[in-house]
C-alpha cells in the first residue's frame, strides 16, 4: 500500500483568497477559504454559477497558484515548489475528471487508459495493459477495451474517464461536474463508482449542481460569493 494513504489528512487550505480583475473591477472568486480534505472521504462542492467552485477545483489541481494564502499538498507547500515538481504532483497525486470526458477518439477505450501511463516512469511498459485492463474491470467495462468512445454511450466514457484518472493511483480525484451530460441512471451509477473509490481509501472531490450527490457525499460544502457556508450535513 502507498504509505501515503496511511495520511489521513492530504489537502488543506489555509485563509486562500483569489482576486480576478475584470477592467477596473475587482471580482473576488474566493475569500478566506479555510478547510482540508481526508484520504477515504467523498467531498461534494456545491454552489450556483460564478461561486467559485471551478476556482477551487483548479486550485487544489495545482494549475491555478496564483492565490493569497496557503495550500498543503500532503504537508507541503505548493508554493515553494517549481513547476517541474508540481507537474509531478498533477500526475501521480491528482488525478481529474471532467464533464465532457476529455477522450481521444481515434484510440480505444484501454489505449485512453493507458495514455497517462507513458509519462509515469515508475510504470514499467510491460505492466501498462494489465494495469488498463484492470481499472476497466473497476469501472465495469472489461468488455468494452477495445471500444472506441464514439461507440460507447456517455456514462460509459465517463467511466474509462474515471479509470483514466485512476491510470497513475493517485490519491486524489477532482471531478467538475462528472454528471452535467448524464442522464439520471447514469448520474447514479458515477456517484456509486465515486463512492466505492472513497471507501477504498480515495479522497474525491466532487464540483456538482445535482441534488443527487447528497446521497453520496460524506461531507457537502456549499460555495456562495467565494466563501463555504459549512457542511450542510452538520443540518441534516
Amino acid at each position: 500500500m502507498n504509505k501515503e494513504v496511511l495520511i489521513k489528512e492530504v489537502a488543506k487550505l489555509e485563509n486562500i483568497s483569489k482576486v480576478y480583475k475584470k477592467g477596473d473591477k475587482e471580482i473576488i472568486a474566493l475569500d478566506n477559504i479555510n478547510v482540508s480534505f481526508d484520504n477515504g472521504c467523498f467531498y461534494a462542492i456545491m454552489g450556483r454559477s460564478g461561486s467559485g467552485k471551478s476556482t477551487l477545483i483548479s486550485l487544489l489541481g495545482t494549475v491555478d497558484n496564483s492565490f493569497k494564502g496557503t495550500y498543503k499538498l500532503y504537508n507541503r507547500d505548493i508554493s515553494l515548489l517549481n513547476d517541474k515538481e508540481l507537474a509531478l504532483i498533477r500526475m501521480k497525486k491528482i488525478g481529474f475528471i471532467f464533464q465532457d470526458f476529455k477522450l481521444n477518439n481515434n484510440l480505444t477505450a484501454i489505449e485512453n487508459v493507458v495514455l497517462p501511463m507513458y509519462i509515469n516512469k515508475d510504470i514499467k511498459s510491460k505492466d501498462r495493459i494489465s494495469l488498463a485492463k484492470n481499472l476497466l474491470k473497476i469501472v465495469d467495462l472489461s468488455d468494452r477495451e477495445e471500444h472506441f468512445p464514439k461507440e460507447l454511450s456517455g456514462g460509459e466514457q465517463q467511466r474509462v474517464s474515471i479509470a483514466r484518472a485512476l491510470a497513475n493511483s493517485p490519491s486524489i480525484l477532482l471531478a467538475d461536474e462528472p454528471t452535467g451530460n448524464l442522464d439520471e441512471k447514469n448520474e447514479k451509477q458515477i456517484f456509486e463508482l465515486l463512492k466505492k473509490l472513497s471507501e477504498n481509501g480515495k479522497c474525491i472531490i466532487v464540483v456538482s449542481h445535482s441534488g443527487e450527490i447528497k446521497n453520496y457525499a460524506d461531507k457537502i460544502f456549499e460555495l456562495k460569493n467565494g466563501m463555504f457556508t459549512g457542511d450542510l450535513n452538520d443540518e441534516k
